[in-house]
């Protein structure tokens, strides 16, 4: 590699995946692509079975606003999901003097873990005999991971934080005696910081073994203040935050074909979401002799940028049918056009775009539930799901370590008066165990391989008040 390409490669990339990830560095705590899926106590219990088609609390709102129609009185929804996210990484980092492969000094992130608490609120309010209005404030976007700051992936993962709030305004109206139909419109609030560390000893060897430092006249890297290769003692750190505002909408219908038994279709629409935000660049005084001339990216400074993303569109069809008076089962199919998802395109205030390719693919999410009333004041649930991944094995990486998974919910639903219920649900997902093989020594200065293990449970509690009886 000459140093005219080295120049054009270490440092783009690099802020590449920082800015990135403020947006979509979602850890494996999340159901499928970067979307949360625990916005219900009541629909945790079932695995988020027949969402489309239940029907039987105001979450319907968010669900599917077609369902809004079988809600005869004011009905009030509100709790929090707690999602605990178990990490441990085992595996090595390396970075090169140009000749030979240097291993990173570092642990294993001292693995992180993760409680994040994502409350819900929704409401139904019939406004006429035909039709009814609901409103929903969920998160469906809402993670963190906090590594040590000298472990041996911190060029690629150290910090992040990620919490998105929709507020959903929707409208069920009665078609016929047999027919709803459902529109909703859905504004989304994200809100991000990440940090990275970045390889400056890394970067000088580099320019160094391609013969950049002998033609800028400057000494060795030792010469210049650099510590040994491979330490964290001369790391730069970037810390990126941003934010935006998106809007979309949502459809359904709701057909029944008999007293018992129900289907549901909703569509949700893309989300374009543009994050902008400050990359902030902080490096050890002595590498500002090197980096900058290596790539201005790499001078310490704040500077502007822009992540363009679509949150994909999302269909779901759902059944419903109650066996007997104490017995019902459900089931549903969601498909997520993940396949927008190609690359990643970075605006910076002052240089190039920068494209990093993802080649997503669309996924399929299968599930079945089933409920069985106890007695009068006790309900109990239970469900099953499996949830396809769209990221294929050549992009998968810290900030995308997903595989196929399967999980399992249990839940119940506790009457305390004529007018209150609360729900309660568990869920747990199978553990995962993604190889990872990340980063370049010509254009990230670092490599990092190993296996990253995940364990996820969720948990969700809440409260159904209709005042209205």
């Amino acid at each position: 590699m000459s140093f005219t390409s080295l120049v054009k490669t270490v440092a783009p990339r690099r802020l590449l995946w920082l800015l990135a990830a403020l947006l979509v560095s979602l850890p494996p705590l999340l159901g499928h692509g970067f979307q949360v899926d625990e916005q219900s106590a009541r629909r945790l219990g079932d695995a988020f079975s027949g969402g489309a088609a239940e029907a039987r609390d105001a979450s319907t709102a968010f669900y599917n606003p077609a369902g809004l129609v079988r809600l005869k009185k004011l009905e009030i929804v509100a709790g929090f999901s707690l999602i605990d996210n178990q990490t441990h990484f085992e595996g090595n980092g390396w970075t090169s003097d140009g000749l030979n492969l240097v291993p990173i000094q570092g642990g294993d992130g001292g693995d992180p873990s993760s409680q994040i608490a994502i409350p819900h609120l929704y409401l139904a309010l019939p406004v006429s005999e035909t039709a009814v209005f609901g409103f929903a404030v969920n998160a469906p976007y809402a993670t963190g991971t906090d590594y040590s700051a000298d472990w041996v992936g911190r060029y690629f993962a150290t910090e992040s934080e990620l919490y998105g709030i929709t507020a959903t305004g929707a409208l069920g109206v009665v078609v016929n005696d047999r027919l709803s139909f459902g529109l909703a419109l859905n504004l989304q609030s994200a809100k991000g910081k990440i940090q990275n560390a970045v390889n400056s000893a890394g970067v000088c060897a580099l320019v160094a073994a391609q013969g950049g430092l002998d033609a800028l006249g400057l000494p060795g890297c030792s010469e210049l203040g650099f510590s040994e290769l491979g330490s964290a003692v001369d790391d730069g750190l970037v810390t990126v935050e941003g934010d935006d505002l998106g809007i979309g909408f949502s459809v359904g219908l709701l057909y029944q074909m008999n007293e018992g038994s129900r289907i549901g279709f909703h569509f949700r629409s893309d989300i374009e979401q543009n994050l902008y935000g400050d990359a902030e660049f902080r490096f050890p005084d002595y590498t500002q002799q090197v980096l900058p001339l290596a790539d201005p990216n790499l001078r310490a400074r704040t500077v502007a940028g822009n992540l363009a993303l679509t949150t994909p569109e999302a269909a779901s069809l759902s059944g419903f049918h109650q066996v007997n008076a104490r017995w019902s089962v459900q089931g549903d199919v969601i498909w997520t056009r993940w396949s927008r998802f190609q690359s990643l395109t970075v605006e910076l205030a002052d240089g190039p775009d920068i494209a990093q390719p993802q080649l997503w693919d669309d996924t399929l999410r299968f599930a079945l539930g089933t409920e069985i009333r106890v007695n009068n004041n006790l309900l109990v649930r239970a469900g099953a799901a499996r949830d396809e991944s769209p990221i294929p094995d050549e992009t998968l990486n810290l900030n995308f370590p997903f595989e196929d998974f399967a999980a399992f919910s249990l839940g119940a639903g506790v009457r305390l008066s004529d007018k209150c219920d609360l729900d309660i649900g568990v869920q747990k997902t199978l553990a995962m165990s993604v190889p990872i093989n990340q980063g370049s020594l010509a254009s990230d200065a670092a490599l990092l391989q190993g296996e990253l293990e995940t364990d996820i449970l969720s948990m969700a509690i809440g409260i159904n008040y209709r005042p209205g009886r």
